[in-house]
């Protein structure tokens, strides 16, 4: 018998668009990032930790490219 549960997993861990593994740095990040050691936890756990941990690079490398990509833009006018 299959059983119905309903599982609140929170908020969706993050967007990531196809356009940003065009830009510099992109793949950089992420490597990164997922490189980082988690030393507690057990193995979902230890997902969760590195999965934060890329969102949480991710919106940092995407304020720089869009900064950089504002700079650029006043430069030219």
């Amino acid at each position: 018998m299959v059983k119905n549960r309903i599982v609140d997993w929170g908020p969706k861990p993050f967007k990531v668009f196809d356009d940003w593994s065009e830009l510099e740095g992109y793949k950089d990040v992420i490597k990164q990032a997922w490189e980082r050691e988690v030393y507690s936890g057990n193995s979902l756990e230890k997902v969760k930790t590195k999965m934060k941990g890329l969102k949480q690079a991710l919106r940092q490398w995407r304020e720089q490219v869009v900064n950089s990509e504002r700079e650029k833009k006043k430069r030219k006018f």
